[in-house]
């Protein structure tokens, strides 16, 4: 018998992340000095998407169960989109997969 993951509403998503930002339980992809991502978007705009950023598309449940999701915010002059992971690990943790700017 197969088991099929059954989606995450969106409202409880975010929920998710922004108890998880409000908590700083966020992973980014790796140093500030390391990833070009950081050059597109500062950690305080990232941030901020997180803890006031709407959802642009919903979530949905990847390969490894994670629950991954879009979301945009307008900061400093910039449309700031993420995806973002939710991953259990003993509470929830926001983890940024990649990130996008629109000036």
């Amino acid at each position: 018998m197969n088991i099929l993951a059954f989606p995450m509403p969106a409202s409880r998503a975010l929920e998710l992340i922004r108890e998880a930002a409000a908590h700083e339980r966020v992973i980014f992809p790796a140093q500030e000095d390391e990833s070009p991502w950081y050059r597109l978007v500062t950690r305080r705009q990232a941030m901020q998407c997180l803890r006031e950023g709407e959802l642009t598309e919903p979530p949905v449940i990847n390969a490894q169960g994670d629950v991954e999701c879009q979301m945009a915010h307008f900061s400093a002059g910039v449309n700031v989109r993420l995806w973002v992971a939710l991953k259990d690990m003993g509470g929830w943790t926001a983890l940024i997969i990649k990130v996008e700017n629109k000036l």
